[in-house]
């Protein structure tokens, strides 16, 4: 993990211990401005900056904070108007991209240099971007292979070391604030992991008994063994998700406490929370509706992904943000626990709490595996979850039902996908809506 200080003062790195929360100085000297110093670290490790010339504790108030992914990182530490320091880390891809901006630049720069005709700066620009780019394709193909395999075996090692340790602590959260709903109920929200295109945070208190009754009171008869979506949009039951499941749906007009008046409520208060803590601009037309999961004994769900995970861009109708709520949950050593595998998460959920994270980034690209997760196996009790899968892109004219998880056109709907988003008004909503 590299450090590089952008701030106008020197900084110390802390390691913040997992247990007591004390913190341990990691750098022999202060890390002087304009300079990168590197951490040798390993996944879930948490590490704050602050000024040189402080002498921080535990207690410390807004300190820069960063929990390591496992992956090769870049962390610049900058000062916010107000003094204080944040930390923002960027992945090899954020700094390719930046690199191929700087070098289009450069072309687009060298071409425009001289009067000459438009056709023949156009030529220019043209072999200044071949001789840039196409003979390190394959290079960076190969590169981003190896990282890729890398980064699934440490991601593999890490999920079976939390779910086979029972004393395993739930990650520190960062950025504490109080969420009120709309209808005024009250939240504690804490970040446990943020980047530029994934985020994570923990929910205290996101249910209510009575809406955790409602979900088990609609499900609990209609449970029927969990499926994963298949290469041609259909669904399978399958080794690597062992649960049982059922679905909810919006009941228009439903109201009060009647049972699917709270299930109403809920999905209003879900799409009141997405919309707070993103820009994503998402409505209930022709989302998913609420699933409700309950793992039994020997139950799990291996590593995974709700969307697209790949760095791509988003695909007309894909999935952007999930939200896992618990109702039940085994006894404490009873397994259960959720596992982000590469961003270095671990939480175990206690009821009436929930998980959101969004995996959409500002530039409509997907994140890079970040948010891929696994649910423990359950070694006693019963875990009851109900999961809302959000997408962007749907409506009541083109509901979930027509798109897998990713965005593309279940069989039969290929024909009317393509001309719906050939339709729309420029070329880049054919990739993201």
């Amino acid at each position: 993990m590299n450090i590089i200080n952008e701030t106008p003062a020197p900084i110390q790195a802390y390691w913040v211990h997992p247990v007591t929360g004390e913190l341990v100085v990691q750098m022999e000297a202060p890390l002087r401005p304009g300079r990168k110093n590197s951490i040798n670290t390993y996944p879930t490790h948490t590490f704050v900056f602050v000024r040189a010339d402080l002498n921080p504790s535990k207690d410390t108030p807004d300190m820069a904070r960063h929990s390591h992914t496992g992956t090769e990182e870049q962390i610049y530490v900058s000062a916010r108007e107000d003094g204080s320091f944040v930390a923002t880390m960027k992945t090899s891809r954020d700094l390719a991209a930046e690199e191929v901006a700087r070098r289009l630049a450069r072309c687009e720069a060298e071409a425009n240099s001289t009067s000459i005709a438009a056709e023949q700066r156009l030529e220019r620009y043209k072999a200044c971007a071949t001789s840039e780019f196409v003979s390190k394709v394959d290079t960076l193909v190969e590169n981003l292979e190896l990282h890729r395999g890398i980064s699934r075996a440490s991601s593999n090692l890490y999920r079976n070391y939390t779910c086979a340790d029972p004393e395993m602590e739930q990650t520190s959260t960062t950025d504490n604030v109080i969420w009120v709903s709309k209808s005024g109920h009250r939240v504690g929200v804490g970040t446990l992991f943020n980047s530029s295109h994934a985020t994570i945070r923990y929910n205290k208190g996101f249910l209510t008994q009575r809406e955790c009754d409602a979900i088990k009171d609609s499900t609990a008869k209609r449970l029927r063994r969990a499926t994963t979506a298949t290469a041609d949009g259909g669904d399978q039951v399958s080794f690597s998700r062992r649960a049982d499941q059922a679905s909810i749906s919006y009941t228009q007009g439903a109201e009060g406490d009647t049972t699917d008046g709270v299930l109403n409520g809920l999905m209003d208060k879900l799409f009141d929370y997405v919309n707070y803590f993103t820009d994503y601009d998402l409505s209930l037309d022709g989302q998913e509706g609420i699933t409700a999961i309950r793992y039994l004994v020997s139950d799990e769900y291996h590593p995974h992904c709700d969307g697209a995970c790949e760095g791509e861009r988003h695909i007309g109708t894909g999935r952007v943000a999930t939200m896992v709520m618990y109702c039940e949950m085994p006894p404490e050593g009873g397994g259960g626990g959720t596992t982000f595998t590469r961003a270095g998460v671990f939480t175990k959920g206690k009821p009436l709490d929930s998980v959101f994270f969004s995996y959409l980034g500002p530039d409509g690209r997907m994140d890079d595996g970040l948010t891929e997760h696994s649910g423990c196996p359950i070694t006693e009790g019963s875990k009851y979850i109900a999961t809302m899968w959000f997408r962007k892109g749907v409506s009541s004219a083109w509901p979930w039902t027509k798109s897998d998880p990713q965005g593309y056109p279940k069989k039969g709907y290929e024909a009317a996908w393509e001309k719906r988003w050939s339709l729309l008004e420029d070329g880049k909503s054919i990739l993201y809506a």
